[in-house]
């Protein structure tokens, strides 16, 4: 349960890095419609039989919804977490509205650091200081 608490922190910190970036200059309206749409994180730890598939949806009315697989133990569940963020420089702040994930209940809250973010790439650094990079899918 920690280490699915952990990937899922991590998926966290990227969504608010992303959300971070895209506010870090004079032209935060634009890193802002950079961040609209969505990035697919993956993350694999072979010595714990742990595969987590994420995908972090941002929308333009400051909406988020994260769609996560994960796998352990040849075991696969799918998890939904859906909320608001908002930015605040290069801070990406977000509250989980909705989740039927065990790691992320509803009202919890958080933040990431966009230290990237360009038209394919976020690279976000967590809360937690967990860095992760994110491809642009949509």
């Amino acid at each position: 349960m920690n280490t699915h608490l952990n990937m899922i922190n991590k998926s966290l910190v990227v969504v608010v890095l992303i959300l971070l970036a895209a506010s870090c200059t004079d032209n935060e309206s634009n890193y802002s419609n950079m961040l609209i749409g969505s990035w697919l994180v993956i993350t694999e730890n072979q010595s714990k039989a742990i595969y987590l598939k994420e995908i972090y949806t941002f929308d333009a009315d400051k909406s988020f919804t994260i769609n996560y697989e994960l796998t352990k133990n040849n075991t696969t569940n799918n998890y939904i977490v859906s909320g608001k963020y908002s930015l605040d420089g290069n801070i990406l702040e977000y509250e989980a509205l909705d989740s039927n994930s065990p790691a992320v209940p509803i009202g919890t809250t958080d933040w990431n650091e966009i230290l990237t973010l360009d038209e394919d790439i976020s690279v976000t650094k967590s809360s937690k200081g967990v860095v992760v990079t994110s491809e642009r899918i949509k």
